[in-house]
């Protein structure tokens, strides 16, 4: 039993030796908390992702043409590297920040294809942790501006074109003075080709004279008209609605015009005559007795502000026909703001068809001696300022020995209801005219307007075809709130114009010219 109490007390001292480290332990841990509350604890270190930002709007680059796009980049996490895609051309890096830089320019080469149109460019960056951003730059790949060559024809008084000769589209030709294609020469005029006459007038007016003998072949196409026009015409190669800008349909008589002249009869005594509105000299005269005669070809040609004065009462047209015969091929031919004459045709058995004027200071289409030809689907738009829509005269030989009867068909005569005082008639057969006139409507007249003449000497009223030597109608249509006795009956000779002319509140469909062939191509489709 005396042993007992040792066991005891062992486990009593091992108690308190417990208590003991416990209690270390526990000063020791407040220890650890007082200093680390009085000194900095370390966070770990947190970057933010990439940003690249493109610039602001739309860039524009010629087709083919190359042109630097500037990316600014911010990269926390140090750059790394950068990737480019594009459309509408190609693109590569051309400069880049270093490797771990934290901002930068990123400068893409961007080259423009050949398609016109819009483009991108678009440039991601990726930063050292693996993170990305990107941006996108708008492109507009833009028609290559040419600057063309310019080729000057001419000296100011009169050049003769000898020998073949062609004026192609790869420059600017400018005219100056009379340019004359002589006999047994041929100019010919590539499709697309743009022509500016210098601007003179007087006995200077430049224009272009297709002697007889001699040919053009202008020869365009709907997508590629021929344009002749002034210097002061801005218009160029790339103007694709085909007008320009520092010049409308008002500014007139700015240059001659074109002249064609041939072998083909012509109502005049002798046969023979000197186009008016040229000097007489050997390259003026027109007329003969090849009623077949070629002068050429003149294919979807647009003519524009022609028509100068040389002396007054004596103007040059849009196009001149002396004696031109019907081995000459014209047609799609657009005439604007001609100060004179849309178009005047002197004798001769030509041709012509879809034919345009618009805005002539005088006729939209004036005949002459002894015209035997057909005009067939044409319109006539009247200006504020312009005369008369037709105005067509018989032969002028005195013994009538030289006579012939064109045919007029399918044309629509536009007028303007803001007309000036005592302009837009109708039309005015006088001089003992000799056609037939089939299917011809006017419209669009300001009220009390009239016909005038048809003279009793050479009348044959109405007719389903032409009749020689005679003045024939068929189916003439006048939209309009006048009466028939006023449009018909106040200036003519004739009373019985109701067989053949109606008074309309609206056009008849299938009256008229078809419009069709003057679309896209023409300044007028374009205005």
């Amino acid at each position: 039993m005396g042993l007992l109490p040792y066991p005891i007390n062992l486990r009593k001292t091992k108690i308190t030796i417990m208590k003991k480290i416990i209690a270390s332990l526990g000063i020791l841990t407040a220890l650890f908390v007082s200093c680390t509350d009085s000194e900095d604890v370390i966070e770990p270190i947190v970057t933010v992702a990439p940003t690249v930002t493109a610039p602001s709007g739309t860039i524009s680059v010629q087709q083919g043409n190359a042109q630097d796009v500037t990316f600014t980049v911010i990269t926390d996490g140090g750059f790394k590297s950068a990737a480019v895609t594009a459309s509408g051309g190609t693109a590569s890096i051309k400069s880049q920040p270093n490797v771990g830089d934290k901002s930068g320019a990123v400068v893409v080469e961007f080259t423009a294809g050949n398609t016109a149109g819009a483009g991108t460019v678009e440039l991601t960056v990726t930063d050292n942790e693996n993170r990305s951003d990107k941006d996108t730059a708008v492109m507009n790949v833009a028609l290559q501006v040419v600057v063309p060559d310019y080729e000057t024809v001419g000296t100011g008084s009169v050049y003769y074109i000898s020998s073949n000769k062609t004026w192609t589209a790869d420059r600017m030709w400018i005219m100056s003075g009379k340019v004359v294609v002589q006999n047994g020469a041929t100019l010919t005029i590539e499709p697309g080709t743009i022509i500016k006459a210098e601007n003179k007038t007087g006995a200077d007016a430049t224009a272009l004279i297709i002697a007889k003998g001699g040919k053009i072949n202008a020869v365009g196409s709907a997508a590629s008209p021929i344009i002749f026009t002034s210097v002061l015409d801005d218009i160029n190669y790339q103007d694709t609605d085909l007008k320009g800008s520092t010049l409308t349909h008002t500014n007139q008589s700015l240059w001659g015009g074109l002249i064609v002249l041939g072998n083909a009869s012509v109502g005049v005594s002798g046969g023979t005559a000197n186009i008016e509105g040229i000097p007489a000299l050997p390259f003026s005269q027109y007329g003969g007795t090849n009623d077949a005669d070629n002068s050429g070809k003149i294919q979807y040609v647009s003519i524009r502000h022609s028509g100068a004065e040389l002396a007054p009462g004596n103007e040059l047209q849009g196009l001149t026909l002396g004696g031109v015969g019907s081995g000459t091929t014209i047609d799609h031919v657009e005439i604007v703001a001609s100060g004179d004459d849309g178009v005047e045709i002197f004798g001769g058995a030509a041709n012509l068809s879809d034919l345009l004027v618009w805005a002539q200071g005088d006729d939209g289409i004036d005949i002459d001696q002894a015209y035997k030809g057909t005009i067939s689907n044409a319109m006539v738009i009247l200006g504020d300022d312009s005369d008369t829509g037709l105005e067509i005269d018989g032969t002028e030989d005195s013994t009538r020995a030289i006579d012939g009867t064109y045919t007029l068909q399918n044309v629509t005569v536009l007028g303007s209801a803001t007309a000036a005082s005592g302009k837009n008639r109708y039309a005015d057969w006088k001089s003992g005219a000799t056609g037939h006139n089939r299917n011809i409507v006017f419209k669009g007249f300001p009220a009390g307007r009239s016909i005038k003449t048809i003279n009793a000497s050479t009348y044959g009223g109405a007719a389903t075809a032409p009749v020689a030597v005679k003045l024939t109608f068929e189916n003439i249509d006048f939209i309009t709130a006048d009466t028939e006795a006023t449009v018909l009956g106040a200036n003519t000779h004739v009373t019985d114009f109701a067989t053949w002319g109606q008074i309309l509140a609206s056009q008849a469909t299938g009256t008229g010219a078809n419009a069709t062939p003057f679309e896209n191509w023409t300044w007028y489709a374009n205005k």
